[in-house]
């Protein structure tokens, strides 16, 4: 199984699909990607491909380098 390296991507899309207000199937429906590749990339088992990102961001209605970009935590910003 791969892993990703950092979680960033899996966080946003989590993130930004809740702030969507929509399901894994929708999103899956809207964006042309799998249900099932949505639930691993948000499960941090895989990243998606560029072009696969750009769909989800697309169908999010979100930049592709939102879900891209580093999550800062809490902790991070008091180092």
């Amino acid at each position: 199984m791969e892993t990703s390296s950092t979680g960033w991507v899996s966080a946003n899309l989590r993130a930004a699909r809740a702030r969507s207000g929509i399901t894994q199937a929708e999103l899956a429906q809207r964006s042309g990607v799998s249900a099932n590749s949505i639930a691993r990339f948000e499960r941090d088992e895989r990243d998606p491909r560029v072009g696969q990102l750009i769909r989800i961001a697309l169908a999010l209605e979100v930049r592709p380098s939102s879900l891209i970009d580093k999550v800062e935590s809490a902790s991070e910003d008091a180092a």
